[in-house]
C-alpha cells in the first residue's frame, strides 16, 4: 500500500521537531535490516531519509565523499563502481 501524501509530510514534520522520533525511526529501519525483514527496513530507512535530508542531499554528500576517498573522478571509475 502506498503511503498518503499526508502521511509523509506528519512523518516529515514530527521527524523535524522530535529528535528521539528520528533517533526511533532509524534505530527501527536498522533492526528489521538486522533481523531479516529488510523490505520493511528498507520502508523505514527510506521515511527516515526522506524526513530528514532527502535522497538528493544524501546522494551528493555520498558521492563526494567517494571520490575524496577514492581520489578518482566519474569518468575514471569502472561502469560497475556505481552501483556500490
Amino acid at each position: 500500500m502506498a503511503l498518503t501524501r499526508d502521511f509523509k509530510e506528519t512523518i516529515r514534520a514530527r521527524a523535524k521537531r522530535d529528535p528521539g522520533f528520528r533517533k526511533a525511526l532509524l534505530r527501527e529501519g536498522i533492526e528489521n535490516f538486522l533481523s531479516g525483514d529488510v523490505e520493511t527496513g528498507k520502508i523505514i530507512l527510506r521515511d527516515f531519509i526522506n524526513a530528514t535530508v532527502g535522497f538528493t542531499k544524501l546522494s551528493g554528500v555520498t558521492i563526494a565523499r567517494r571520490k575524496a576517498s577514492c581520489g578518482c573522478s566519474p569518468q575514471r571509475q569502472s561502469p560497475g563502481s556505481q552501483l556500490v
